[in-house]
């Protein structure tokens, strides 16, 4: 399957690497240049997941159209109080009309105490 994930914390890039080894296709996007940087060149993700190497064919990148192109799933990583401005972001660069939406971010939304499925599903009109 092709994965969309969105949020390369420690997180996001331990669940990216969890569905690579399983013979998905992976890319991930974020807007950590020096994340980027670090996979590219090294293959690692210094500032949260150091010590673990990532595999050249894992995708990490800034340009959200390109990750989300074709996905089959997308996998919402990224913190619960920025889910609400990134989601309508993936929305319209979709070009496949229903992938499945998985949401692994924890907590809830501060100001509208919101469980973030919600939050995806308010905004995304999912």
């Amino acid at each position: 399957m092709n994965i969309a994930l969105i949020g390369t914390g420690s997180w996001g890039t331990a669940l990216a690497l969890v569905l690579h080894s399983n013979n998905h296709k992976v890319k991930c996007w974020t807007i950590e240049q020096e994340t980027i940087k670090d996979v590219k060149e090294k293959h690692e993700n210094f500032r949260y997941l150091p010590g673990i190497l990532i595999p050249k064919d894992l995708l990490v990148s800034d340009n959200l159209s390109k990750v989300v192109a074709d996905a089959d799933i997308i996998v919402n990583a990224v913190p619960s109080q920025v889910t609400r401005s990134v989601v309508p972001r993936v929305k319209d660069v979709l070009t496949k009309n229903d992938p499945l939406w998985v949401t692994v971010a924890k907590g809830i939304e501060n100001k509208t105490y919101l469980r973030i499925s919600e939050v995806i599903a308010q905004v995304g009109q999912i």
